[in-house]
């Protein structure tokens, strides 16, 4: 491997590592500022999201490739984020690409107002 492709891969794992850690602190902060808990109906909003899914841990119901989220719940006990989606109520944030947390993070900032949520910095 040349040089080139060498700095460019470490520049994008730095910048993926970057985007988990900030995306996932920014779910978090949003959860925490309304009431640990978002839902949304995909049927009234016209659009979803849907992540990859590998059974979490029931590797024998990864045949659905993809799940789609229909919530997203921090829980305090354990301080984690968990997606409640088609096939799971926790399946936990770390589980998705880092393209599907921004994904997420997306999705979230954009419907701030549909949800009737108070954004965080």
């Amino acid at each position: 491997m040349g040089p080139l492709l060498r700095d460019i891969i470490n520049k994008y794992n730095n910048a993926s590592l970057n985007l988990r850690i900030e995306g996932t602190k920014y779910i978090e902060d949003i959860l925490k500022a309304n009431g640990n808990k978002i839902k949304w109906d995909s049927n009234e909003l016209g659009e979803f999201v849907a992540v990859s899914y590998d059974g979490g841990n029931h590797p024998e119901y990864a045949s659905n490739v993809y799940s789609t989220v229909y919530s997203i719940n921090f829980n305090e006990d354990t301080e984690e984020v968990y997606l409640e989606t088609e096939d799971t109520q926790e399946y936990s944030i770390d589980s998705i690409t880092t393209e599907e947390l921004c994904d997420l993070c997306s999705f979230i900032s954009c419907h701030i107002e549909d949800f009737g949520l108070k954004d965080v910095d």
